[in-house]
């Protein structure tokens, strides 16, 4: 959190566990440029933290297990769209 806020990442992929992640997610968006900040999930399949995170501000979620196609696919996605690219 505190290299976020020293220089703001173009993209975070968080793998949530429990509540820490949940929390960092809140905090992320909270920074400075967080706004423009491509947020990506991945959480346990079958829980609700998929509602959890976008309402926290999660740009995208995926259940675990995630393929490494997808997740990448995704990442693009959501660095496509902060880039005003589609």
């Amino acid at each position: 959190l505190a290299e976020a806020r020293a220089e703001p990442p173009a993209l975070a992929l968080l793998v949530v566990g429990g509540d820490g992640a949940r929390a960092l997610c809140r905090a992320l968006r909270a920074v400075p440029d967080g706004k423009r900040l491509a947020l990506v999930v991945v959480g346990e399949p079958g829980d609700d933290g998929e509602a959890q995170a976008l309402e926290l501000g999660a740009d995208d979620y995926l259940a675990r297990p995630v393929s490494l196609d997808v997740l990448l696919a995704r990442v693009r996605a959501q660095l496509r769209v902060r880039s005003g690219r589609t």
